[in-house]
């Protein structure tokens, strides 16, 4: 996982001096791009990993038929 977020850092880094060699507008524009990039990626990402009380309850479950 460490690879995918060095290139993801490096492209990043690109960006910005690209935008920075246009000018200080591309640079925000590239910032505000960035940054609903990363929003869309927080709405949409799907995390099918239990919750921490969903693994609990099962313990207990597991725990009660043992008995």
């Amino acid at each position: 996982m460490r690879r995918p977020a060095v290139e993801l850092g490096v492209a990043v880094v690109a960006m910005l001096v690209g935008a920075w060699l246009i000018g200080w507008w591309a640079v925000g524009v590239i910032l505000i791009l960035l940054g609903a990039l990363v929003a869309v990626d927080a709405v949409l990402r799907d995390d099918d990993r239990p919750s921490k009380q969903q693994l609990s309850d099962e313990v207990l479950e597991r725990y009660r038929r043992a008995r």
